[in-house]
């Protein structure tokens, strides 16, 4: 039986709201972990280990609930959503797992060896109301819009719950052939109360990992790879409809004065609602069969032993995300937005190839503040990441080692906050 516990205190220059004000002030997080540990063996070959873990973490983000204007640069700062939601929370967290390895089995002529596990996990987020934030939005240091952000001034309760039953078994086929298989069950839940305040998804996880040694010492070795995946059930998405989360509107920025510092009387026409509460006082929702986005795993690796204390691996992997979750607004591109292109006046090699011209669209005034947003899956929506690794390792006596690697990777997927997400 083992009994760990740990706590944090940190306290860091603010990234939220509070640096429209001034980027000095101090932000405070307060973390606690405490858990228990069980071991065992049967006399029946069976070994297991259960855990029990509960976790608080609080943020005291500088001034929460306290209204702030400021200006920001968009293309330093980021989205303002990301200042305006930066208020107080708290959140816990209880996790049970079980982990049980029996004895090794013989089936089928294959030599195996089944691990099984279960877990679950409850967890309850409360945030608190961050207060209204008016922001000036520079782009590259041109005045662009006005974003208004505020709140009923309640804070928003999230719970969610996850149940995890797994399987997994290591077959060795041939001297040289290992085959490991996986699968794992999950099902989520959360919910806030409410209407339209519950989601439910669950999802099946399947793996295999194959091992070939091409030469039975064990200096040339393949392996090759296949798993699904899908992503755990964010508390955040609950936000979307909820009465206490954040509502605004943005507006054109009439900098009259040239001045570049947001003012009383500069915010002009409203362009759109944002904000995952609701929309000029109709509440957003979220799809009825909102569900996990999944991905999709290959990976490969080529793997010599030089000497006894030197091995050199080389390894590739390709991942694909598929139908995920974004806000998608009521008022579609057509026929609300004109499209226009510009010249891209950014890298110039003095070739015809890497002349072109960027689409723009623009926003039709016929539209401006009809705004409404769903939160769904989005089957266009996916991203790719694939890259290779190589790395040498070299063990010295037994006692210590050293590695050296590098790395290669490409990431693609559609860009975050191009324009009136909320």
């Amino acid at each position: 039986l083992r009994l760990f516990a740990q706590t944090d205190r940190l306290s860091f220059p603010v990234s939220g709201r509070a640096m429209l004000v001034d980027p000095g002030l101090q932000q405070r997080e307060l973390s606690t972990v405490i858990s228990t540990t069980w071991n065992r063996a049967t006399r029946t070959g069976m070994a297991w280990s259960a855990n029990l873990t509960y976790s608080l973490a609080t943020t005291g983000p500088a001034l929460a609930g306290i209204p702030v204007t400021g200006t920001m640069e968009r293309l330093r700062d980021g989205p303002p959503y990301e200042l305006a939601a930066s208020g107080p929370s708290t959140r816990h967290r209880t996790s049970l797992q079980w982990r049980g390895e029996p004895r090794p089995i013989t089936a089928l002529g294959l030599h195996q060896q089944p691990v099984i596990g279960v877990s679950g996990s409850w967890t309850l987020s409360t945030r608190g109301a961050p207060g209204a934030t008016v922001i000036g939005e520079l782009v590259d240091g041109e005045p662009a819009r006005v974003w208004e952000y505020t709140s009923d001034g309640e804070s928003s309760r999230w719970r969610g719950n996850e149940l995890t039953l797994w399987a997994a078994d290591e077959v060795h086929v041939h001297p040289r052939v290992d085959v490991d298989l996986g699968l794992r069950a999950a099902m989520s839940s959360a919910s806030r109360g409410g209407v339209g305040g519950h989601i439910t998804w669950s999802a099946l996880s399947p793996s295999i990992l194959g091992t070939y040694r091409a030469i039975s010492n064990g200096r040339l070795t393949f392996l090759a790879g296949y798993a699904r995946y899908a992503s755990r059930l964010p508390l955040n998405s609950l936000a979307y409809g909820d009465p206490h989360s954040l509502a605004g509107t943005v507006r054109r920025w009439n900098d009259t004065n040239h001045e570049r510092q947001l003012q009383v009387g500069e915010g002009g026409i409203v362009l759109a609602a944002v904000g995952p509460c609701c929309a000029f006082g109709q509440p957003n929702s979220i799809a009825d069969d909102l569900s996990a986005p999944k991905m999709k795993e290959i990976r490969a690796a080529l793997q010599t032993r030089i000497t006894d204390t030197m091995v050199l691996r080389l390894g590739g992997t390709d991942r694909r995300q598929y139908r995920l979750i974004q806000p998608v607004n009521s008022v579609a591109v057509y026929p609300n937005y004109a499209l226009a292109h510009v010249e891209d006046k950014a890298l110039d090699q003095l070739v015809d190839a890497d002349d072109q011209l960027l689409p723009i669209f623009d926003r039709l005034p016929v539209s401006f503040g009809k705004d409404t947003y769903v939160l769904q899956n989005v089957d266009g929506n996916s991203a790719r990441d694939h890259g290779l690794d190589l790395v040498f390792e070299r063990i010295y006596d037994g006692r210590w080692g050293m590695l050296i690697g590098a790395t290669a990777h490409k990431s693609e997927g559609n860009g975050g906050n191009r324009g009136y997400r909320p």
